[in-house]
């Protein structure tokens, strides 16, 4: 059995209400020992490779080009007995409280395939290493809270 830590996560990077870590790579030696939760909502994006997500004790298979969502204060782990490498964001209860995003009454689906959401999320990714981007804090904020809303409306449980 896996233990499991609290994490905490109000602290971003460069003012962002997200943290973003990139081209996280797992294998069969290289996973994390634990799992983890907090309080923020967490998406993961699954490059290439499969694995699974354990979400408060079900296994779910994640697959490229799918998203695995971690809804808050949900005990999760991402694994694989061969590759996975995955994007991840980490939202800002803060920024989901401040926006209207209240996210104790979200249960969103915890395994996604959507057109819409890939866009936005790839968009979001482009921004968000384009340094010189002008407007660049504003245009993330605006591609996060329209990530926000298409999660709330179409894939809310």
């Amino acid at each position: 059995m896996l233990k499991a830590r609290y994490e905490q996560y109000e602290q971003s990077r460069g003012g962002l209400p997200f943290v973003f870590n990139p081209n996280i790579s797992r294998d069969r030696f290289n996973s994390s020992k634990e799992a983890n939760w907090h309080e923020n909502l967490e998406i993961q994006y699954c490059i290439k490779g499969s694995g699974s997500v354990l979400l408060d004790g079900k296994i779910y298979p994640f697959y490229k080009n799918n998203f695995a969502v971690v809804n808050s204060n949900t005990i999760h782990y991402t694994g694989t007995d061969s590759e996975l490498t995955y994007d991840c964001i980490i939202i800002s209860t803060s920024f989901c409280k401040q926006t209207g995003f209240p996210l104790s009454n979200l249960n969103l689906e915890p395994i996604i395939e959507s057109k819409k959401i890939t866009e936005i999320f790839f968009a979001l990714k482009e921004v968000y290493f384009d340094l010189s981007t002008p407007y660049r804090k504003a245009k993330l904020n605006n591609l996060l809270l329209q990530l926000l809303l298409e999660l709330a409306e179409n894939h809310n449980i």
